[in-house]
């Protein structure tokens, strides 16, 4: 993390998850136990592969880092209903032929000429691990472009409760760099839609933010330490205004950063953002709404009440702790099918599989469930569908472009 060296480490340390692989080139180690061991298939060892979190040099090593696949595949997309739009930046052309430009009742600047038709600002959605960006054109309330990414947090750890350690351990310190972590992202990201689209960042006046209540905190410099231990209250959970310029965001040095309001400690501003959008309180039939990330959230509507509870959900669906788990990159099974005893895959990348992400994961749970192999519980119901090799079928078959592809 110092030295901005990037190593899979999924359980930050603890030895867990056998992510974190390097390859030994020179200098002396300690010797491979028993705890480290069960993570290394034997062709691990002869190729000198090691886990970093069990490796101590007893003198000056060099080591490879392993490449990360850094080739994401993160849906930006999906059904926008219609708003009642009001927006809270506007622009007002006066006598002088000067454009103000103005948040609610408050100026935030002068601009010479008629700069009218440039009023822009970005929708951000920041999740424990990916983030998603959106710029809008306040004058038509048209997506203009949107951008995606890994949340860069992740460095400090897989989960929230990760991160939160992470940051007790350095102290103030930890907090600074879990901010800056999230900010130089947020910039990286503005550049992009501001090339993509030709617009000047400075015609961006208001970056309005949904995360959960972790996120919020990490991202304006706030203390999360009490959402991770009992009574789990946090810092805050109203709405929070900031200027953009202060918090290091690089719109307009006057725009403005507004942070949407959380329900508790784990019901954040991403679940009050989805009740808006879905419009299920405008319902009068009972309703369920169901948020599944690395944190996973559910409100139920009943009658004229809503109840929420939330979980950790995600880390499974990262590649914690299964053997082949991956993030959702290129090479990963995305979805699984069972049909006539040969199993169809798809794969991100149209390229060959060397793991499951969390859609595959929960697509082969379904279809093992399906077809006998499991029982609800998940153990293991039948073995019809293994042939006299004891190979699960003669045949997988890889979905590229709508063709079907024999292995």
């Amino acid at each position: 993390i110092n030295n901005n060296i990037s190593i899979n480490i999924n359980c930050m340390g603890r030895g867990t998850c056998g992510k974190c692989k390097i390859k030994h080139i020179l200098g002396e180690l300690n010797s491979i136990n028993e705890e480290e061991r069960k993570f290394l298939s034997n062709n691990d060892i002869e190729n000198n592969l090691r886990l970093a979190c069990y490796t101590f040099p007893q003198e000056n090593i060099e080591i490879d880092v392993l490449p990360m696949n850094e080739d994401y595949s993160i849906s930006s997309y999906g059904f926008i209903p219609k708003f009642k739009e009001n927006p809270s930046i506007y622009k007002l052309l006066n006598e002088s032929v000067n454009t103000y430009v103005y948040y609610e009742d408050e100026l935030l600047t002068e601009e010479n000429g008629n700069t009218l038709d440039n009023l822009y600002g970005i929708a951000v959605d920041i999740g424990t691990t990916t983030v998603v960006m959106s710029l809008i054109d306040i004058n038509t309330s048209k997506e203009l472009a949107a951008e995606v990414s890994i949340n860069t947090q992740i460095d400090y750890g897989q989960d929230i409760i990760s991160r939160i350690s992470y940051a007790d351990e350095n102290g103030n310190e930890g907090i600074i760099k879990l901010k800056k972590s999230i900010v130089n992202l947020l910039n990286e990201m503005i550049q992009k839609l501001c090339i993509k689209t030709n617009i000047d960042r400075r015609n961006i006046y208001e970056l309005d933010v949904s995360a959960n209540t972790v996120m919020l905190h990490m991202l304006l410099g706030v203390s999360a330490s009490s959402i991770a231990k009992s009574p789990y209250e946090p810092a805050f959970t109203s709405s929070q205004l900031v200027k953009a310029s202060e918090l290091g965001i690089n719109i307009n040095e006057n725009g403005k950063v507004y942070c949407l309001p959380s329900i508790s400690s784990f019901i954040g501003a991403d679940i009050v953002s989805g009740l808006y959008a879905s419009g299920i309180c405008y319902f009068d039939k009972n309703m369920l709404y169901m948020d599944i990330g690395t944190n996973g959230e559910i409100v139920l509507k009943a009658n004229d009440k809503m109840y929420s509870c939330s979980c950790a959900a995600g880390p499974a669906l990262e590649g914690m702790n299964i053997s082949f788990g991956m993030k959702a990159g290129k090479g990963a099974i995305e979805q699984v099918k069972i049909r006539d005893n040969q199993l169809e895959i798809s794969v991100i990348g149209q390229t060959e599989p060397i793991g499951l992400c969390g859609s595959g994961i929960i697509s082969a749970i379904s279809q093992m469930l399906k077809n006998g192999l499991i029982k609800r519980d998940g153990s293991i119901q039948s073995l019809q569908y293994f042939d006299e090799d004891n190979q699960l079928f003669k045949k997988s078959i890889i979905i590229e472009n709508g063709r079907k592809k024999y292995l």
